[in-house]
């Protein structure tokens, strides 16, 4: 599994859509941004209306109470969201190897993470900060 280095986008998000064919996108509370990962990383300021393309997103995390793909062939990812902590552990098993990624949040408001329909991602966010890791 490779932590995939992603450009800035915003400073605090109300969600972030998971990867569909290389791309996925960010919503802040004013702005959308469109982030390719696939062939390279580019990022691009869409004119859409954040609150309404975050509704649209079939896949996402977000502020808003969403059930994320906690398994996914054979892997699997578990995690307990305090938000008094400041951090979360991700328990993962991800082809064949146990592993954790403390992620650090900065806002008790919400965390989440979860695989990409296609398992090939894995995304962990909260509304400071989203990493998004290779897993093929």
């Amino acid at each position: 599994m490779k932590k995939i280095k992603l450009p800035y986008t915003s400073e605090r998000i109300i969600g972030v859509s998971l990867p569909i064919k290389g791309v996925y996108y960010v919503c802040d509370h004013d702005e959308v941004h469109e982030v390719t990962i696939s062939p390279n990383v580019s990022v691009r300021v869409l004119d859409n209306d954040p609150f309404e393309m975050l509704e649209s997103l079939p896949l996402k995390l977000s502020l808003y109470e969403e059930k994320p793909l906690i398994s996914i062939n054979e892997n699997s990812i578990s995690y307990t969201f305090e938000p008094t902590k400041d951090y979360v552990d991700v328990n993962y098993i991800i082809n064949g190897e146990t592993g954790n990624i403390r992620f650090g949040i900065l806002s008790g408001d919400w965390f989440s993470a979860s695989f990409s329909n296609c398992g090939n991602y894995l995304m962990l966010a909260e509304p400071y900060e989203y990493a998004l890791y290779c897993i093929k």
